[in-house]
């Protein structure tokens, strides 16, 4: 896809460099689109279920996502699809769990998307505009109770962290 995008008068080196920078930045923001996605399952869990249920719903949430972490780590460690460069053999591994990964993103949405119902009522708007912007998202940070903050930034830097480590660790 780079060679479509990127002009073709450069040399191998710089090629190699864009590639890797766009396979970073579409990893990241598949990574970015996954947090949103479990954010809204757990907002799920627990608008849709009482007190009692919840633990039972977090408890076969958390199967799940295990069941697929290690299906899909089972997956990328196997070598079931063939290769489609010798000069960097795990490009065609990389390319096809990248692949699968937005594909199954898609589809277990969708799927989420259609079945559930809400009914929608008219709730007065945090943010005087259509759209809350950075700031106005930092503002509120701040001025949130000390423990939500603290959740809230531990969140942040763990997700910060273990993104390069997840990243470097199947590439």
């Amino acid at each position: 896809m780079t060679q479509i995008i990127i002009s073709p008068t450069l040399s191998a080196e710089q090629h190699h460099s864009c590639t890797v920078l766009a396979a970073e930045f579409f990893i990241f923001t598949i990574w970015v689109a996954i947090q949103a996605v479990q954010g809204g399952l757990r907002a799920l869990i627990t608008d849709d279920c009482s007190r009692d249920e919840q633990s039972y719903a977090n408890a076969w949430a958390s199967r799940f996502g295990n069941l697929a972490g290690s299906i899909a780590n089972l997956l990328a460690y196997l070598d079931l699809l063939p290769r489609e460069s010798k000069l960097d053999p795990s490009s065609g591994t990389f390319q096809n769990m990248s692949l699968l990964a937005s594909v199954t993103l898609l589809v277990t949405t969708s799927i989420s998307c259609c079945s559930r119902r809400v009914d929608r009522e008219e709730k007065p708007s945090l943010c005087v505009g259509s759209k809350m912007s950075l700031t106005d998202v930092w503002k509120a940070l701040f001025v949130a109770k000390s423990e939500v903050r603290t959740i809230c930034l531990v969140q942040i830097f763990a997700w910060m962290g273990w993104f390069p480590f997840l990243f470097y660790t199947v590439t």
